[in-house]
C-alpha cells in the first residue's frame, strides 16, 4: 500500500521538477533573445542617428552662418527627419547657442546655451554626446539628444548639430518586443518602419 502511495507521488514529484526546469529554461531562452533583438534595435537607432548628425555636417561643414540660415538648409533637415520616426527633430545652433537652422519649426533667437548637450560640445569636443532627457523648447514634446560640435578651422568652438530622439520611440518598441505576461491587453498590434541609414 506504501508503495501504491509512493510510486505515484514520485512520479509526479519528477514530473513538476521537470516541468518547471522546461518553463525556466525557456523563460531565460526568451529573455535572451528579447534582450538581444532590443539591444540590436536600439544600437541601430544610435548608428542612425548619429549617420543623419554626420550627413548634417557634411551638408553645412563649409557653409558660413547665413547659407546655414537660409530657408533650405531647413528644407534639407526636415527631407532627412520625414522618413524617420525616431527622430523629432534635427538642430544646428552657433556658437552662443541660438538655433540657425531646424527641422521643425522655431521662434527666432531661440536658444539652448543651457542644455547639457550644448555646454559639453562647447567645453570641448566631446564627440558624439548624448544627453538626459528633456522637452524641446520647439516641439515641446520629451527627448533626448545627440550632439556633435562644429569647430572653426583653426578649431575654435563654432556651435553644434544635434538631433532629438523620441523616447516614446523606444519605449514601444521594447513594450512590443517584450510583452506583458498577462493577457489582458486590448491593443493591436503597432508596424514598425525600420529606421535605416
Amino acid at each position: 500500500m506504501a508503495a501504491a502511495l509512493l510510486v505515484p507521488a514520485v512520479v509526479f514529484g519528477a514530473a513538476a521538477w521537470w516541468n518547471r526546469a522546461e518553463v525556466l529554461r525557456e523563460g531565460t531562452d526568451r529573455i535572451e533573445r528579447t534582450a538581444a533583438i532590443m539591444h540590436e534595435q536600439a544600437a541601430k537607432i544610435f548608428d542612425t542617428a548619429d549617420l543623419v548628425l554626420g550627413r548634417v555636417d557634411d551638408r553645412v561643414r563649409h557653409l558660413d552662418w547665413d547659407a546655414i540660415s537660409a530657408p533650405e538648409t531647413s528644407t534639407f533637415l526636415r527631407t532627412l527627419e520625414a522618413p524617420r520616426d525616431q527622430l523629432v527633430s534635427i538642430w544646428i545652433t552657433d556658437a552662443a547657442g541660438i538655433v540657425r537652422a531646424g527641422s521643425q519649426d522655431w521662434e527666432a533667437g531661440t536658444g539652448i546655451a543651457g542644455r547639457d548637450f550644448f555646454a559639453a560640445q562647447r567645453d570641448r569636443d566631446a564627440g558624439t554626446y548624448l544627453s538626459t532627457a528633456f522637452v524641446g523648447r520647439a516641439t515641446q514634446i520629451a527627448s533626448f539628444a545627440l550632439s556633435r560640435r562644429r569647430s572653426t578651422p583653426d578649431g575654435r568652438f563654432d556651435g553644434i548639430i544635434h538631433v532629438a530622439l523620441s523616447p516614446a520611440y523606444f519605449a514601444n518598441f521594447f513594450e512590443e518586443a517584450a510583452p506583458p505576461l498577462h493577457p489582458c491587453r486590448a491593443a493591436g498590434p503597432r508596424r514598425w518602419r525600420d529606421p535605416g541609414p
